[in-house]
């Protein structure tokens, strides 16, 4: 409750002891990553202190791995997805920049990625490569460099890897050994669709809304005050793997992205079924004909 501070028994406020235990406690209690601001939040429900000891406390903590940009989850969920065969991520991890100089160059990472990986390079030696390629610095964060391994997993370029146990092992590809550039896109889109949480109901929803911005999608895919990065990581790699596309900020599906997403609802096995109504569809200029039903049955009995 912060020092000098005191409380009943009664009450059964948690006893953290530290800072840094409260916010374990929130990121435990949750299950998956928060916003800073959502642990803070949480935390100062019985501690009273600055919002920005909390935010040291995180940051400072090597139990907190950085999700996404000012989200943290904890460093055990890395650990234990190693026992999993394929994880299934809760926040869409940041990929790694774009080239210097250059926009949209996430696949073509993946390509070279790709042919870096024949040669079998320890993950050290992979992700330095990968990061002379896109003209960064070399020194990085354990965070940064997990993160960059979180989204090329996400996309099926590499088996799941923790970076603090596997920095010396050997890294190999998962891609498929195709020179069909169509059929890679597919595959990335396709690891995208179980690799990272509610992903189907992601498209589903764009599918819905389009064209919208990536705050409209935050808006309506989350509770409100959710953080941007998610959606925005999300949105990056759709884009860049072909399956949106951007006009003056707003977002539509591409054919290949109308495609995915009708396999999507055709699998009828998405987690919130009433994006699957129909009649959302239906936007103001369009024919309530327009719309694609999955069933129609006409009794004229």
């Amino acid at each position: 409750m912060g020092r000098g501070t005191l409380g009943l028994s009664e009450w059964r406020l948690p006893d953290d002891g530290s800072l840094a235990n409260a916010a374990y406690r929130v990121l435990t209690e949750a299950g998956h990553p928060l916003h800073i601001e959502a642990i803070t939040d949480r935390v100062l429900e019985t501690w009273r202190v600055e919002r920005s000891s909390v935010h040291a406390a995180v940051f400072s903590d090597d139990r907190f791995y950085r999700a996404a940009p000012a989200t943290f989850g904890l460093t055990e969920w890395e650990i234990e997805r190693l026992e999993e065969a394929q994880p299934v991520l809760n926040i869409c991890p940041p990929p790694l920049p774009d080239r210097r100089g250059e926009r949209n160059t996430f696949f073509e990472s993946v390509l070279v990625a790709r042919g870096v990986l024949r040669e079998r390079p320890t993950t050290t030696a992979f992700l330095r490569t990968m990061l002379k390629w896109v003209g960064t610095e070399l020194e990085k964060s354990d965070r940064y460099l997990q993160n960059v391994l979180n989204a090329y997993y996400v996309v099926g370029l590499i088996p799941y890897t923790v970076y603090r146990r596997a920095a010396d092992a050997l890294l190999h590809s998962t891609l498929p050994e195709t020179d069909d550039l169509q059929a890679l896109r597919r595959f990335c889109l396709n690891c995208m669709m179980e690799r990272l949480a509610r992903m189907p109901e992601f498209m589903v929803l764009l599918a819905t809304r389009q064209p919208c911005t990536r705050a409209e999608l935050r808006d309506w895919f989350y509770e409100s005050g959710a953080p941007l990065d998610d959606v925005k990581n999300r949105v990056r790699l759709l884009h860049n793997l072909g399956a949106l596309h951007a006009v003056r900020g707003q977002y539509r599906l591409t054919p290949l992205g109308e495609e995915i997403t009708q396999e999507i609802e055709a699998a009828g096995q998405l987690e919130y079924p009433t994006l699957r109504d129909p009649w959302e569809r239906v936007g103001e200029s369009q024919s309530v004909w327009d719309v694609e039903f999955d069933v129609i049955d006409f009794d004229f009995s």
